[in-house]
């Protein structure tokens, strides 16, 4: 996936094996592009690197896919959801920034590579405080949606105060309360649910409140202030409305792969970042291919 101009487009490439092992290099010839002064662009691109072994033809990501550590306060991989492997029986979701291991109530169910929650189920993820900015992420794909106008919660701690990543009648949105009032930035056409997976990430940074999908800036609100700490010691939940250490509203009928909480605000490449590891962790488990975000 080829981002220019904050647009995207899909490059598609077959890849026949020659019989030579060993490194070789992915060129891409632009058709129809244009710069940002209108130019068009013409020049091959060496976009990436693969390694042809002695059975099939694979491609090799060179490093650790790892995603932004600098002000992590949760992690949740439902790949790796043991800190160091995986079960489908397990109720604790463990924490990889090692802050609060969640505990998976009611219909929560377990798959290989995410959690279904089926209207009912929610992972509790502990307090979150005494922060001023802050992201939220999530891998979610969801599985209907619900015409009710009611913020069904992905990740959040709304209660008189926090912040949330929710879906209301399909469309995504990111809420904060701020100087007393509920802010949103909202995307403004639904997802499509079962049909594809979405990495839905809100961001607050004292200036704009901002949504991000699959790492592409969708919508922002221009507020200032600081997050205020929710009432009633309201703690974080995935799937669901909190209040105080329960949740009885906003249940989402959603599968979540992955869920992530920081004490400030990422940036749009941080977010990529961010994207592209649980991509490939993803296709690493399913064997599968795997589309990045540049």
């Amino acid at each position: 996936l080829w981002s220019l101009n904050s647009k995207n487009t899909i490059i598609t490439a077959t890849i026949l094996k020659s019989g030579l092992n060993g490194k070789h290099y992915l060129w891409v010839k632009p058709e129809n592009v244009k710069d940002l002064a209108g130019n068009s662009v013409t020049d091959t691109i060496k976009s990436g690197e693969f390694w042809f072994d002695n059975t099939r033809p694979t491609m090799t990501i060179t490093g650790q896919p790892t995603g932004v550590t600098d002000g992590l306060i949760r992690h949740y991989d439902s790949v790796n959801n043991l800190g160091n492997g995986h079960s489908t029986t397990t109720t604790i979701w463990k924490d990889l920034s090692g802050n609060y291991d969640a505990n998976i109530y009611t219909d929560g169910v377990i798959g290989e590579t995410y959690v279904s929650f089926y209207g009912a189920g929610w992972a509790d993820l502990g307090q979150v405080t005494d922060i001023d900015y802050m992201t939220l992420e999530a891998s979610v794909n969801l599985r209907g949606i619900t015409e009710d106008g009611e913020d069904k919660i992905i990740i959040g701690n709304l209660e008189n105060g926090g912040i949330a990543l929710a879906v209301n009648n399909g469309q995504p949105t990111v809420i904060a309360y701020i100087n007393g009032e509920y802010i949103k930035a909202t995307l403004e056409q639904p997802l499509l649910p079962n049909m594809v997976w979405n990495n839905i990430s809100g961001t607050y940074d004292g200036s704009y409140l901002r949504l991000y999908i699959d790492g592409i800036l969708h919508a922002e609100t221009q507020v200032s202030g600081k997050l205020q700490n929710p009432s009633d010691n309201t703690i974080m939940v995935i799937g669901g409305n909190p209040k105080g250490n329960t949740v009885e509203e906003g249940l989402i009928n959603a599968r979540i792969g992955t869920a992530r909480v920081y004490n400030r605000a990422l940036t749009q490449e941080e977010i990529k970042k961010n994207l592209n590891s649980d991509r490939i962790n993803k296709s690493v488990t399913n064997d599968s291919s795997v589309t990045l975000l540049f």
